[in-house]
């Protein structure tokens, strides 16, 4: 498996990706997306979303139906927690749904119950979430 950045010539596809989870969209502007591929072909995707300078959330999390089983979402996760380690965001965010509570805190991640301090474009998008989907979904932070 490997795992390249995604260029503007990937958006089409990376945005397909997005609609069949009912993710939003990319439009790759403060946003590192990246494609895992297996035997070259595009298994999945995933991205970090720059907030500040130094704030992030990592999502989009999406590994295609005949992908699944092999391990293809934590070497996402694994690249984008190093790059954004890399990159030196302080806070590390992600939304996801509930059931992945475990997989994400196997990558470091602790789920956040008090909200005080969170950056309000987190705050926004949590919120968002939480109407959007049917599936519980939880703040988490590395």
């Amino acid at each position: 498996m490997k795992i390249r950045l995604a260029s503007a010539s990937d958006l089409e596809w990376i945005n397909e990706q997005y609609k069949k989870a009912d993710f939003l969209l990319s439009d790759l502007q403060n946003e590192y997306v990246v494609i895992a591929t297996i035997d070259n072909e595009r298994a999945g995707v995933g991205r970090l979303v720059k907030i500040n300078e130094d704030t992030a959330e990592m999502g989009g999390i999406y590994t295609l139906e005949e992908f699944r089983g092999k391990k293809v979402a934590d070497s996402i996760v694994k690249h984008l927690v190093e790059q954004a380690q890399q990159i030196k965001y302080f806070n590390i965010y992600c939304i996801p749904f509930k059931p992945l509570k475990n997989f994400y805190a196997k990558h470091g991640f602790s789920e956040i119950t008090q909200f005080e301090h969170i950056h309000p474009d987190i705050l926004n998008k949590l919120n968002f979430c939480k109407k959007e989907y049917e599936t519980d979904v939880l703040l988490m932070k590395i």
